[in-house]
């Protein structure tokens, strides 16, 4: 279990790994004669609290019960990832890789949030170049499209640059394509 809880701190991916883990150990625990109890002597306040707590799940959850298994259109943008041109190497926004990798295959991302595969370095300077900082020819050398969404400040210098056209947007993304100009092929970090 201590190892399961170190696990979550450092990656909160393992939290469920880490629930099925505690559920048996809370469950022995809680069966024993003094727990049960305590829990007996304090059920004018423990059953009231665990009510509000239900009622309070509830309340977050009802709002999601009509798209439950579809994708919130205002993080995911479905019709911009199909419009990236088949093959495209594309410089993204780190939240929205592990999608364009689940749903466009064909497709090689810069970053993708289902995994800490690139490191924090990594991370944070393409973070700052979706920020608008650095050089931004530099940091998208090699990219031929770039998905990000649309207040970036990235995306307000590829909307006045010439080497760069809007191909598709949705209120949660923009898609960029650059625009074909000798030498533009070089390899980059797409690899």
């Amino acid at each position: 279990l201590a190892v399961a809880v170190i696990g979550f701190l450092t990656a909160i991916r393992l939290l469920p790994i880490l629930l099925l883990l505690a559920l048996p150990v809370l469950a022995a625990f809680a069966s024993q004669r003094a727990v049960l109890g305590y829990l007996h002597g304090r059920r004018l306040v423990l059953g009231p609290g665990a009510a509000a707590g239900i009622v309070a799940l509830l309340a977050l959850s009802v709002p999601s019960l009509g798209h439950i298994g579809r994708l919130d259109p205002a993080i995911y943008p479905t019709k911009v990832v199909q419009d990236i041109p088949r093959n495209c190497r594309l410089f993204n926004s780190y939240l929205l890789g592990g999608y364009v990798l689940l749903e466009r295959p064909d497709v090689q991302v810069s970053l993708d949030s289902r995994n800490d595969l690139y490191g924090a370095k990594r991370v944070t300077s393409d973070e700052r170049l979706v920020r608008g900082q650095g050089d931004i020819a530099q940091g998208l050398a090699g990219a031929g499209c770039v998905l990000i969404r649309p207040d970036a400040e990235l995306a307000q210098r590829l909307h006045t640059s010439s080497r760069w056209e809007l191909n598709s947007s949705e209120p949660s993304a923009v898609l960029f394509v650059r625009l074909r100009t000798p030498g533009f092929d070089r390899p980059r970090r797409y690899d």
